[in-house]
């Protein structure tokens, strides 16, 4: 998510970290709560747009089929299945005709009826019942945490972020300046700064 964060516009950059911050504002205790598409447009098309084109898992585990089958697909029951993410979040007919494209503004642009069919879509990339991922409601807080902490500048950007996918997503290549926001540019304790490849 970092990677198509630092590809955004400066402008889109501050957008997100303004509503991230009123969001960590209001939030001082308990759960965190699910960020608002009304309350941080930004913030929650990243995030979405993110998780849609790289997934965290190419596919999830196989379930078997009742025993009725869905003869409507011609899948017998006791069949095994499983999802593939990777296709299901770049279908055209969910998604629009640039559904292969990271794109923001399907997310500002879509009709409600749109909109709810992508994220019913979108719902499937964390699981669901016996497989759904229990670090969810954790790692969102600590990712737009993350984002909000810190400035990160590409230092090569014709050479950035080779995604590579073989089961689990996975970014390379990534050689970036990290600073703590509010810090100048100038060098200083390697603990705030850093250059180098992010995996």
């Amino acid at each position: 998510m970092c990677a198509k964060y630092m590809e955004q516009s400066s402008d889109e950059q501050d957008a997100v970290r303004s509503e991230l911050k009123i969001y960590f504002d209001k939030w001082t205790r308990g759960i965190a709560p699910t960020l608002n598409r009304n309350e941080h447009p930004h913030s929650s098309a990243l995030i979405n747009e993110c998780l849609r084109i790289c997934p965290p898992a190419a596919f999830f585990r196989e379930k078997r089929v009742r025993h009725t089958g869905y003869p409507e697909y011609k899948i017998p029951g006791g069949t095994l299945i499983g999802v593939c993410l990777g296709a299901a979040m770049r279908d055209p007919e969910v998604f629009g005709d640039q559904a292969d494209k990271f794109d923001l503004s399907r997310w500002f642009e879509s009709d409600m009826k749109t909109l709810q069919r992508m994220d019913d879509w979108l719902r499937l990339v964390f699981g669901s019942g016996m497989s759904e991922c229990l670090g969810r409601r954790t790692a969102f807080p600590e990712m737009l945490r993350v984002l909000c902490t810190y400035n990160y500048e590409i230092i090569d950007r014709a050479e950035f972020a080779r995604f590579s996918n073989k089961g689990v997503q996975r970014v390379t290549g990534m050689r970036v300046y990290v600073r703590r926001l509010g810090e100048s540019k100038a060098p200083g304790l390697p603990a705030k700064n850093f250059v180098g490849p992010v995996h």
